[in-house]
């Protein structure tokens, strides 16, 4: 952990945190409180209360047995948790994003291209009132709560890039379209984004295109031909070469 977590990443955590007006408090500064968060979805106790007192006792024993050490009441810890600007875990996720793609950069890449995949999944939820009101239903009736589950992978090592959760009332391009910022900005014209043929629309391929970010994605039979043939009404000469070309993008070619 300390290979990823170095002295800079909390260093732009600390910096994120002075922007954002977060006040140093006395039983929980920024680094025990990220760390027992993180050290809890790793746990496996029954309930958040159970997994706080392995992740506290884990993080007192390894990283500060004789330092001070934070709070044991795990109602502080929420509390503490609650009163973290959202732009300080935006900050701690770029930063560890980078020094991720430090340490596996040559990995990562393949012949001079950065392949991320992308792909999302539906996870049915309890049905509690408090999920069925902030959730929703999907489009069958009598469906449980359904979450949504956006996420961009190394397709080279299998790490786990970003991800996203979201309801079912937002389709998988919005997500995507929220994860694009998450890219590494250093060398995103060598990003090969692979995604499947759920991924297909005008505003996602602008902004990709904006971007200068390479991408492939599987069209259905379902998508629309190009405009060479669209406009002789003749069909493509091989179904998989079926594509989708706007004229806002492509003005030369519909001119």
């Amino acid at each position: 952990m300390h290979q990823f977590l170095t002295p800079e990443v909390w260093k732009q955590v600390k910096q994120a945190a002075s922007q954002h007006g977060c006040r140093k408090g006395v039983r929980w500064t920024l680094q025990p409180l990220i760390m027992i968060a993180a050290i809890m979805t790793w746990c496996a106790g029954e309930t958040d209360a159970d997994r706080f007192v392995l992740s506290r006792s884990f993080y007192v024993q390894i990283h500060c047995p004789k330092r001070q050490r934070p709070g044991k009441v795990f109602s502080g810890f929420c509390k503490a948790l609650l009163g973290l600007p959202m732009p300080v875990w935006w900050a701690f996720c770029d930063a560890v994003r980078s020094r991720v793609f430090h340490l596996l950069a040559d990995r990562m890449t393949m012949e001079g291209w950065l392949p991320l995949g992308c792909d999302g999944s539906r996870m049915e939820c309890p049905r509690t009132a408090e999920l069925e009101q902030s959730l929703g239903k999907s489009s069958k009736d009598k469906s449980a709560p359904t979450l949504w589950v956006i996420a961009l992978v190394s397709l080279t090592t299998g790490v786990l890039w970003s991800w996203r959760l979201g309801t079912s009332k937002t389709g998988e391009r919005r997500y995507l379209i929220d994860l694009l910022e998450t890219l590494p900005q250093a060398v995103l014209q060598s990003v090969l984004l692979v995604c499947d043929a759920g991924y297909v629309g005008y505003d996602l391929f602008g902004r990709l295109l904006k971007q200068q970010c390479s991408f492939l994605i599987r069209l259905s039979p379902h998508e629309l031909f190009p405009w060479e043939y669209a406009m002789k009404r003749k069909p493509p000469p091989d179904p998989r070469h079926r594509s989708w070309m706007p004229e806002q993008l492509f003005p030369q070619r519909c001119a």
